[in-house]
């Protein structure tokens, strides 16, 4: 993109014609000149200008008091829509649709923390539930904890994310171990363990598609059929399986 000198006001959008595809290719630095009609280094970090006051913003990019509250507005609606909480009734298809909701909200964590996502047979969401919070490189959690809250939600299925404050969302061999623990106990009470998602800086990483989680033909539950794209059965053999373990819900535990 060319650089120019926009001027103040909405005229800044209507000198050209603009598409929000259009806007979503541009550059930070040209996003907030449009935004203030002031020369912005190409430099420019959002995550720092986000974390600025007023007179900061100011001083910083050499604005007034009415270019410095446009700017502040845009970077708290950026943040609001970057942190909108997961609602009841969304769709959750793969480790990607996990990441699009979480990462705004992961993105500046000190700590790590461990969550579930509860969703019905239609993958479409019951609630989220923190599990456990950590320290910076670690967050235990064991199956009892982790599986009260889905019981208690009579989920179908549950897809477990995790976030790594060093940015690198590559998982850790206590990372996998644990998947694999949580999709055995998921077997053994009838819940469909969907993916462990780890969230990094601008990545994840799906422990369902590193194969952590591994489906047995006829145990699968129909909550899971298509998450990630696998193609539901097509036949009454295909589709015959076992009686589901009946399990018990109590408030005191899962007695594991």
């Amino acid at each position: 993109m060319s650089r120019k000198q926009f001027l103040p006001g909405m005229e800044l959008f209507e000198s050209e014609a603009l598409s929000p595809s259009t806007l979503r290719d541009e550059p930070d630095w040209a996003l907030v000149e449009r935004i203030t009609g002031k020369k912005c280094p190409e430099t420019v970090n959002l995550r720092t200008l986000s974390r600025m006051t007023q007179t900061e913003l100011k001083e910083t990019l050499g604005l007034s008091d009415f270019q410095g509250k446009k700017l502040g507005a845009a970077l708290v609606l950026g943040e609001r829509l970057a942190n909108e909480p997961i609602e009841r009734g969304m769709e959750v298809k793969r480790g990607e649709d996990v990441y699009r909701i979480f990462r705004g909200q992961m993105k500046d964590a000190k700590k790590e923390g461990f969550y579930a996502v509860t969703v019905d047979q239609k993958h479409q969401v019951i609630d989220l539930h923190r599990i456990s919070e950590g320290t910076l490189s670690m967050c235990p959690v064991h199956p009892r904890e982790a599986f009260n809250p889905i019981i208690r939600d009579s989920a179908a299925a549950v897809i477990f994310l995790h976030n790594h404050p060093s940015g690198n969302p590559e998982p850790s061999q206590d990372d996998y171990s644990l998947t694999m623990r949580l999709a055995e106990a998921g077997k053994l009470l009838g819940i469909r363990v969907l993916d462990h998602v780890v969230i990094g800086d601008g990545d994840f990483v799906s422990l369902r598609d590193r194969g952590a989680i591994r489906d047995e033909i006829g145990m699968e539950s129909r909550a899971a059929e298509s998450y990630g794209g696998r193609e539901a059965p097509k036949s009454r053999e295909e589709t015959k399986e076992k009686a589901p373990i009946a399990r018990s819900r109590s408030r005191d535990g899962m007695g594991f």
